[in-house]
């Protein structure tokens, strides 16, 4: 395989049963896409010779932890995807892929909090960590400037709103908070979002007045509003 299939640059091995990658696999320099979602993988493939890969999808398998040696020579990777995986923590060796772009962590048992180094992932743009039982956000994320997507979504904020560490990220397109039991009034702080054209409140315990005409300027196309919440 690695002489037949040296020229490879995309590998599709979804749903399949693979529970461990081979050495063949890392032979396979030129790979710049690698599909291995909906396997049966418990660690991180070996991978470590992919220097080309821009896209990774891991999606589905029972990945718990990640080690620096797994990653640190997959310095080019643009897309990587770890839904549905069993993390119980923010992979640390993620803050090292310097020119990561999108990176899927979302339905995850158990990820509390992102750490100061999420800063350290300057390019990123689209960001899923629904569902993971997040429990905090980092104020460094406001460090994020190009960040155009984010899905915060089905998690543990509870009354942590983080404007903080959300304000300052004028690039946003997407944002969805829905399914947090955020209480008290609605914010009017979605102003300073002047990209903003999707954002979803939904299934929280806003409540009390909301003035909709502070979302004009905005360009919104669709705004979820609460749906579990008393307007008055």
């Amino acid at each position: 395989m690695g002489t037949s299939f040296g020229n490879l640059k995309e590998l599709d091995l979804e749903s399949n049963k693979i529970n461990k990658t081979a050495g063949v696999l890392n032979s396979l320099i030129p790979l710049n896409t690698l599909n291995l979602g909906n396997n049966k993988l418990d660690t991180f493939p070996k991978i470590t010779n992919l220097h080309n890969l821009l896209y990774l999808t891991l999606t589905g398998n029972a990945i718990r932890h990640i080690i620096n040696d797994d990653i640190q020579n997959l310095h080019m990777l643009d897309t990587l995807d770890l839904t549905s995986n069993l993390l119980v923590e923010f992979p640390e060796p993620i803050y090292k892929l310097s020119k990561l772009q999108t990176l899927y962590l979302d339905n995850n048992p158990k990820i509390p909090e992102l750490s100061s180094s999420i800063d350290d992932l300057k390019e990123l743009r689209i960001l899923y960590l629904s569902r993971s039982c997040l429990e905090t956000v980092s104020n460094e994320l406001a460090i994020l400037a190009n960040l155009e997507e984010l899905y915060l979504d089905n998690n543990d904020l509870d009354n942590f709103l983080p404007k903080a560490c959300l304000w300052d990220l004028i690039q946003l397109n997407s944002l969805n908070l829905e399914e947090n039991g955020f209480t008290g009034p609605i914010p009017g702080d979605f102003i300073n979002f002047p990209e903003l054209s999707f954002l979803s409140l939904s299934h929280n315990n806003f409540h009390g007045e909301y003035v909709l005409n502070s979302l004009l300027p905005l360009k919104i196309k669709e705004f979820l509003t609460v749906t579990t919440t008393t307007l008055n």
